[in-house]
């Protein structure tokens, strides 16, 4: 069951019985407890800030450094040309790091509001092998997809970024030259899953692999291990779960309710 909670004050009893001191003394930690939690609440917004203000700092000059690097992709030739052609990647690793620790601190701080509806899979996939069509092409691997027609009730933009983190890894995986993806509808929920044909996990990773900063064999060495536990927070922020295990490569199970079933076992405690 899905339970949407709401802060509320526990009830003072009056008198001098044994029920009535009970009552007082949580009533004191109740107080207390909301106070430790507003005070959280504003670091962890702080933080956000802090991310924030730090973010818009360092991108504005990586953007004249992008432009730069393009004019001189244009300029140059042969060994030349492959050195900035590096300059250019390690130059969107830093962004792309920036934006992880970004969205990090949006999910930390719980400032985020999704805005869900009825969306095709096909859709995001298009919009995802758009994104990551170098990275495929690098890598030689394409997508084999099946319930491309199916609909998944989501936040486009915060789903297609979890999804995206995991095909990211999957790609980079070798040897393989397909990933499997596949939409499945049940009675009350959507099951999206992700087969790779690599190598699988490590055995002794797998209980790991969500962690933060985490790395693994299995994860590819270009991040800094972030990925697959925003991934997973996105995803329990819509209330589903995500699995991982190893058949024949490495597999990742997403379970999303149906729109129909959230409403319909949503309880808020008021």
């Amino acid at each position: 069951m899905i339970i949407e909670e709401k802060a509320e004050t526990f009830p003072l009893i009056d008198g001098e019985s044994y029920i009535a001191v009970l009552s007082s003394h949580l009533h004191i930690l109740n107080i207390r407890m909301q106070g430790m939690l507003e005070r959280l609440h504003h670091e962890q917004n702080q933080l956000k800030n802090y991310i924030e203000n730090i973010s818009h700092q360092i991108k504005t000059p990586l953007t004249a450094m992008f432009l730069k690097e393009d004019l001189l992709l244009e300029m140059t030739q042969g060994k030349q040309h492959q050195i900035v052609e590096q300059i250019v990647f390690q130059t969107q690793r830093i962004q792309d790091c920036i934006e992880s620790l970004l969205h990090l601190a949006q999910l930390d701080s719980h400032s985020i509001e999704y805005h869900k509806k009825d969306y095709l899979f096909s859709e995001m996939i298009d919009s995802i092998q758009e994104q990551l069509y170098p990275l495929m092409e690098d890598n030689d691997v394409h997508l084999k997809i099946q319930g491309e027609n199916q609909m998944i009730y989501c936040d486009f933009q915060w789903m297609k970024e979890a999804i995206e983190n995991i095909l990211k890894n999957c790609i980079e995986q070798k040897p393989h030259s397909s990933i499997d993806i596949t939409c499945l509808e049940k009675s009350s929920y959507m099951k999206i899953i992700i087969h790779d044909h690599g190598h699988g996990f490590i055995e002794e990773d797998i209980p790991h692999l969500f962690e933060r900063f985490y790395r693994s064999e299995y994860q590819s060495h270009q991040g800094i291990g972030i990925g697959l536990s925003i991934s997973q927070e996105i995803i329990q922020d819509h209330h589903g779960s995500i699995h991982i295990y190893n058949d024949q490569g490495a597999v990742f199970e997403i379970l999303l309710p149906q729109k129909e079933t959230k409403n319909k076992y949503t309880v808020t405690i008021e």
